[in-house]
């Protein structure tokens, strides 16, 4: 779940009530947050040219969810993204760039 800019992670996970679906139908939700210091508005740089071909902070999202799924009883194959504004536009360059990760991509005014 990737939040939108001025946005962080808890506001996100309260805003969509997923934790309380995840508890419900035994999923794990990752909440990655863009840091304040990288983009003061905390929006995604899903617009930068490295990102767009799958570096920058698309590759460090795409080894955030490897990592987690490494770590975690998860099946791959039913991974998901999803995201809001920026965060949308950040999941739909995760779904072009590593497409093979994810079972399905959902962008909310991305």
């Amino acid at each position: 779940m990737l939040h939108g800019c001025h946005q962080d992670a808890l506001t996100l996970a309260n805003g969509t009530r997923m934790n309380a679906l995840a508890d419900r139908h035994r999923f794990i939700v990752l909440y990655p947050e863009q840091s304040q210091l990288v983009n003061p508005l905390r929006c995604w740089r899903w617009f930068g040219r490295d990102t767009l071909n799958g570096a920058g902070e698309a590759a460090l999202l795409a080894g955030l969810v490897k990592r987690t799924v490494s770590r975690y009883p998860i099946d791959a194959s039913r991974v998901y993204v999803a995201g809001i504004s920026a965060g949308g536009a950040m999941a739909g360059v995760l779904a072009i760039c590593y497409g093979a990760m994810f079972a399905a991509c959902a962008i909310a005014s991305g």
